[in-house]
């Protein structure tokens, strides 16, 4: 009688096939399981910075933080200050700031996770609605008024920015150009900074009241009354 020392050929084939298939079927729903994951922690990351921001409010007679104030002593610029330079010390790490589906992310001018709705709340530019910062107690809707979302970035505008000025991949500020045409920079969106749909088809919010949740992005991006709610009429 003979004793089979091993697998076969055929044998070895068909052990092959079956594990990719298994892979196959496994691979999606263990992706799915690590996007879900991201976003649950993205959306804690949104409260907490939320909630830093009402902290900030409480502590400056009601009134956002400008995206930037062009003063020195900031810790990412020379010349400027940032609004995540303002409510970092009301978060516990700097973590906070990066979207965990972000492997780029990290605290800086140009490569954090979200942007903040800056042409409505705290722009630093003369004109706008949003110069020098907003009181909170002026928004009449502030339930369902953009605060910050997750954000893509902008490619970099020969002849606008300066070749060593690195434009990172994720925002440091969002609109939509719908609901802000005051565009200093193009009108191309790919040129500008806007929220981003990283998170399922849509992103992660936070709203001026202090809640936060995900909204798919064909809402957040066309719908212009969560941007400036005086466009409500």
């Amino acid at each position: 009688m003979n004793k089979r020392g091993g697998f076969t050929l055929i044998e070895l084939l068909v052990v092959i096939v079956i594990v990719a298939i298994l892979a196959a079927i496994l691979f999606p729903v263990f992706m799915s399981a690590r996007n879900r994951a991201h976003q649950a922690a993205c959306l804690s990351n949104v409260r907490q910075l939320a909630l830093a921001f009402t902290r900030y409010c409480d502590d400056h007679k009601g009134r956002f933080t400008p995206y930037a104030q062009n003063i020195s002593g900031g810790h990412l610029s020379s010349e400027w200050v940032y609004w995540m330079e303002n409510i970092q010390p009301y978060v516990r790490n700097e973590r906070v700031f990066v979207c965990p589906a972000r492997p780029k992310g990290k605290f800086s001018i140009y490569w954090l996770g979200y942007g903040f709705n800056y042409y409505y709340l705290g722009s630093p530019y003369v004109g706008q609605p949003g110069y020098t910062g907003i009181l909170a107690s002026s928004i009449k809707t502030a339930s369902k008024t953009v605060f910050l979302a997750d954000s893509r970035g902008r490619k970099t505008i020969k002849g606008y920015d300066d070749d060593s000025m690195l434009v990172g991949p994720y925002g440091p500020y969002i609109y939509s150009d719908i609901a802000c045409p005051y565009n200093l920079v193009s009108t191309d969106p790919d040129k500008t900074y806007q929220v981003s749909d990283c998170h399922n088809g849509g992103a992660n919010v936070a709203w001026c009241d202090g809640h936060a949740g995900w909204m798919i992005y064909r809402k957040i991006a066309y719908d212009i009354t969560l941007w400036d709610p005086r466009l409500d009429k």
